[in-house]
């Protein structure tokens, strides 16, 4: 008795098969670079050492100020965003939310504090407005 062995011999079968291939693989690879991207968007903005891009002159520490980056930054300028504070269309959701202290979030600030820096109680007084 003879041994059966699956074959394909129909091209399209083949064609077929390696377009799904091609499509998982350019899927896969859409995600992997978009997340790897958002990963280094997040590192930028949420570290508390200056970047190498020249914005961020200083960490993440308080007092905020203008060239502040980091994650405190990100907390302050949703609480401004909540306020109704213009921040622009940065970030991630296009709301000015950027973790980066610019002109925008220390015109916020000086708006809601009347001052340009921010201190860590100065973020619980604006919770509470």
């Amino acid at each position: 008795m003879e041994k059966d062995t699956f074959k394909i011999e129909n091209n399209a079968l083949w064609i077929g098969g390696g377009i799904l291939l091609l499509a998982g693989l350019g899927t896969g690879a859409y995600f992997y670079f978009k997340k790897k991207k958002e990963n280094e968007d997040i590192t930028e903005s949420g570290s508390s050492a200056p970047s190498s891009s020249g914005f961020c002159k200083y960490g993440d520490d308080y007092p905020l100020k203008h060239g502040s980056c980091g994650k405190n930054v990100i907390a302050l300028q949703k609480i401004l965003h909540v306020l109704g504070a213009d921040l622009g269309t940065s970030g991630s959701n296009k709301d000015g939310v950027d973790g980066k202290y610019g002109d925008k979030t220390q015109a916020g600030v000086k708006k809601h504090l009347g001052k340009t820096t921010a201190s860590s109680s100065d973020i619980e007084q604006l919770k509470r407005a």
